[in-house]
């Protein structure tokens, strides 16, 4: 888990559930992020914000018609979420990915030369914005909402965000996320 709290930093992968969603403490926004990477089609990127009772505080999607690799993606939907997050001013947040991988290098501290880690240099930018910030890795079947708006249909290239008006075509899959709350 990597938790940033001021400058202060501190690392470590923690957090895989395999079995179920576990609700934020209160005053903490959950930040869910998924990618869909289409050959031929483009990238879609997703990210929702829920709070202690499990409800959608906001969820957005963006997505275009350049794509790139998976981790790449991966890591613009955890930057998206926090993006929207910072506009939202929440000031604690977890944020999950199903992607080990970029979980990993953000909370490993791994640097490089690749566009890759220039995304991740702005999510530690980002990150200094909040009070505190914690990455985990997750199961994607506990990652659905995140997934299904990563791959909204139809496919429109731009920013779609919802609050309150969450399209219905998401409210069953909201649920199913959180129906097995610990």
């Amino acid at each position: 888990m990597e938790s940033v709290q001021g400058d202060r930093v501190s690392s470590g992968v923690e957090g895989f559930r395999l079995g179920s969603w576990e609700p934020p403490d209160m005053g903490v926004s959950k930040i869910n992020t998924d990618a869909g990477v289409m050959e031929g089609v483009g990238v879609g990127l997703g990210a929702v914000s829920r709070d202690a009772a499990g409800g959608v505080e906001w969820a957005v999607v963006l997505q275009r018609g350049i794509g790139c690799d998976v981790a790449m993606a991966e890591a613009e939907a955890i930057l998206l979420g926090l993006r929207e997050a910072r506009r939202m001013q929440s000031r604690k947040v977890i944020v999950e990915s199903d992607c080990l991988i970029v979980v990993e290098d953000l909370t490993k501290h791994r640097n490089g030369r690749s566009e890759l880690f220039v995304i991740y240099e702005e999510i530690r930018q980002i990150s200094l914005f909040f009070e505190s910030i914690v990455f985990k890795h997750i199961s994607r079947k506990l990652n659905k909402l995140a997934h299904k708006l990563a791959h909204a249909m139809p496919w429109t290239h731009g920013r779609r965000f919802w609050t309150s008006d969450l399209p219905a075509e998401f409210g069953n899959v909201a649920v199913a996320d959180i129906s097995n709350i610990i």
